[in-house]
């Protein structure tokens, strides 16, 4: 439901993007679980206003993202963009990557159908967009299914610091199995603030001393510590505590906002996590419903980059970018640009606010729609559904 306007204009001021929402009160608080503090802001009403501030910087500004997905899905994540008040380039070519970059406000990296060709061209939009101060966000589609997928993240991952890697339960602990790559182990995040119970403390060592088996505190189970990967599905489950510290972890080691999707989305800084749970079960049986969200994930961070440059004056993307600080490294160790202004803090919060909208709008489309089971013949009326809904709450806010 809306926010009425007299509560959102009494809230207003400590509202803004920037400041810590109620951090005074969130101090020293736990997640559902109790395993990890944070001081993350969780008010529900200052939450909802986070989102519906984020919803109105994509309607002021209509951002344009630079989307390098894959074929498969193409169609559906354009549509779904100019639902949600925005638009999408998809150039492929390495020959204009700089030049579409240069005119968009965030590029979306899908590694859904890879070759040596895209590779090069995510690459090179990617360390580009890092040169400008654009946000990038990473999708690592089926990293886990073949050995050439895993050197195409690294590839990646080498080069270009993502702001956001969006991705599911396997994908991430794939990436957190790359050894010698990524931060240290010990600068991931401070393991005494980690609320774990004496009896795990076998699973405090592993995640102090070795992020290479077994990290992430999965239970010790061989299906879950050596996992055969399912394609671009997860083929684990992890608990919710499990998912938290994936999340947790992977936000440490690629100095970045991980999103972890799954029944319940996970979203961390390294050090803070907030969590969405609610949608619809059917989405599961959609293809690209995860390309969307990544790419709405995209089209909320350069809504709040677009506003974020518009107050600082009337400068140009460019000049902005290369007068505030034009040696941000690419990379795993990037993102000095994003700490200098301020916009890492945004983009955990403009994460949050996409997979809360995508949460709402699957859930909206399956109290309204009366298909029992999507699946052929029915997939094309379902995106329908799912469109209009997302159009909807964008126009209304939730």
């Amino acid at each position: 439901m809306m926010i009425d306007e007299k509560s959102k204009d009494s809230d207003n001021e400590k509202n803004k993007f920037g400041e810590k929402f109620k951090k005074d009160e969130a101090k020293n608080d736990t997640t559902k679980s109790g395993s990890i503090k944070s001081s993350v802001i969780k008010s529900k009403r200052a939450l909802e206003n986070i989102v519906n501030e984020n919803i109105g910087y994509i309607k002021s500004t209509a951002p344009n993202v630079h989307c390098l997905t894959n074929v498969v899905t193409m169609q559906d994540v354009a549509n779904m963009l100019l639902a949600a008040g925005g638009s999408a380039i998809m150039a492929q070519d390495i020959k204009e990557m700089e030049e579409i970059t240069q005119i968009t406000s965030a590029t979306l990296l899908n590694m859904g159908v890879p070759s040596d060709e895209k590779i090069a061209a995510y690459i090179a939009a990617g360390k580009f967009a890092n040169k400008l101060g654009h946000p990038v966000i990473f999708d690592p589609v089926g990293v886990g299914a073949s050995n050439y997928r895993k050197k195409c993240a690294k590839d990646i991952l080498a080069n270009v610091h993502p702001d956001i890697i969006r991705c599911n339960q396997e994908e991430a602990k794939i990436l957190l199995e790359f050894k010698n790559f990524g931060r240290e182990a010990k600068n991931l995040f401070d393991f005494e603030k980690l609320n774990i119970e004496e009896a795990d403390f076998s699973t405090k060592e592993r995640l102090k001393s070795d992020f290479s088996e077994n990290k992430i505190g999965l239970s010790e189970d061989k299906e879950n510590i050596k996992i055969k990967s399912n394609g671009v599905e997860s083929s684990i489950k992890l608990s919710e505590e499990e998912q938290e510290r994936a999340a947790m972890a992977l936000a440490g080691k690629y100095n970045t906002v991980a999103f972890i999707s799954g029944n319940i989305d996970i979203i961390s800084d390294g050090e803070n996590v907030l969590k969405i749970d609610g949608g619809d079960s059917r989405m599961r049986k959609v293809s690209g419903t995860g390309c969307m969200l990544s790419a709405l994930c995209a089209l909320f961070a350069a809504g709040a980059y677009l506003s974020h440059v518009s107050a600082a004056g009337d400068r140009s993307k460019i000049q902005f970018a290369e007068t505030a600080d034009n040696k941000t490294e690419t990379g795993i160790n990037g993102s000095k640009y994003d700490r200098k202004h301020g916009l890492s803090e945004k983009y955990f919060y403009t994460a949050y606010s996409a997979g809360k909208v995508w949460k709402e709008t699957a859930k909206n489309t399956g109290v309204s729609t009366d298909i029992k089971s999507v699946g052929k013949g029915t997939i094309g009326t379902y995106h329908s559904l799912l469109f209009n809904e997302l159009e909807g709450i964008i126009g209304k806010g939730i």
